[in-house]
């Protein structure tokens, strides 16, 4: 999935396919890798979305505050 059109929902999903797979041995060495780029590559989207939500929440709170 491109990244433009991953949600944050559809991210943390793959994360816990993936955890899942590392937590029961399913991978071999050559996945294990490749895995875990993009457990990495979607953790950094997720910390970035979740980021984007609290400043956007900061301002709705601090817009309720100035009124």
């Amino acid at each position: 999935m491109k990244k433009e059109q991953l949600t944050y929902e559809a991210a943390m999903q793959r994360l816990e396919t993936i955890v899942e797979s590392l937590e029961q041995d399913k991978l071999d060495l050559e996945d294990l890798g490749k895995s875990l780029a993009e457990a990495k590559t979607l953790a950094q989207f997720c910390k970035e979305k979740l980021a984007l939500a609290e400043n956007d929440i900061k301002k709705i709170l601090e817009e309720d505050e100035q009124k």
